[in-house]
């Protein structure tokens, strides 16, 4: 069997793919090396980077959120004349300051806030059983979320920033005479 295989790949057709295949190789494999395999950047937050695809995640979810929202009725051209892609980055640009600004003074949401968060969602409930492990799962994927520790990572950012802003607010008075 062996020597049928040899026998074949010694024509002009078996050289020719050979040569091809190592062609594409060549040229991809030191495109990739002159250019780095860069991530391209959507924006830079205090010397901190927001990736491409990062955005597309995000974006990708605040489509599916308007979709889930407004049904039939979503279209990508509504979502472009509703702007849905400056406001994912402007999002992302004040979310991403929150935290920097969270970080700075300490602020960290503990893992017990997180478990009781999403324990107590609704969502992720089954009548009468309480919280269901596969249906929490299955929800994250549908909310675009890669896996449930993406979307814990975003729940944790999303309680850091709900705090900072509490902070703010709570701790901002305005007298009367201001007001007037």
């Amino acid at each position: 069997m062996l020597e049928s295989m040899r026998k074949h790949t010694q024509g002009w057709i078996a050289k020719v793919i050979l040569g091809a295949i190592i062609l594409s190789f060549a040229l991809w494999g030191v495109g990739d090396y002159f250019t780095g395999n860069q991530i391209e950047t959507v924006a830079e937050v205090d010397g901190e980077v927001i990736h491409h695809v990062e955005f597309g995640e995000a974006y990708q979810r605040q489509l599916n959120s308007y979709a889930n929202m407004l049904g039939d009725q979503f279209t990508k051209e509504l979502a472009d004349q509703l702007g849905v892609k400056n406001e994912t980055l402007q999002t992302m640009i004040n979310r991403r300051l929150m935290l920097i600004e969270a970080s700075s003074m300490g602020l960290v949401a503990p893992d017990q806030a997180i478990l009781g968060t999403v324990q107590s969602n609704p969502a992720f409930q089954e009548p009468d059983k309480g919280f269901s492990p596969a249906r929490y799962q299955g929800l994250v994927r549908q909310m675009g979320f890669a896996s449930p520790r993406d979307y814990e990572t975003y729940l944790r950012q999303s309680i850091v920033i709900d705090t900072l802003q509490k902070g703010f607010t709570e701790s901002a008075s305005v007298s009367d005479e201001e007001v007037k």
